[in-house]
C-alpha cells in the first residue's frame, strides 16, 4: 500500500514541479491549474486545521473536479 502512495505522491510532485513551478522552455505556466492547487492545498489545510482530521480524498477529488470544470 506504501508504494502505491508513493508512487501516486511523487507523480504529483513532479507533474506540480515540471508544469507549474519550473515549465519546458517556451511553454508557459498554466495559472489556472497553479490557482486550483493551490486551493485545494490550502482547503486541505483548513479543513484539516478546524476539524483536526484529514479531508477524505473523495471530497478532494470531488472539488477538484468542480474547480477544474469552474476554473479551467
Amino acid at each position: 500500500m506504501n508504494c502505491i502512495v508513493g508512487i501516486i505522491f511523487s507523480t504529483g510532485v513532479y507533474m506540480t514541479l515540471r508544469h507549474c513551478i519550473f515549465p519546458a522552455p517556451g511553454v508557459r505556466v498554466d495559472f489556472p491549474a497553479v490557482f486550483v492547487a493551490v486551493l485545494l492545498f490550502s482547503t486541505s489545510l483548513l479543513y484539516r486545521k478546524l476539524k483536526k482530521k484529514n479531508l477524505s480524498p473523495i471530497w478532494l477529488i470531488a472539488l477538484s473536479a468542480l474547480l477544474g470544470i469552474l476554473i479551467c
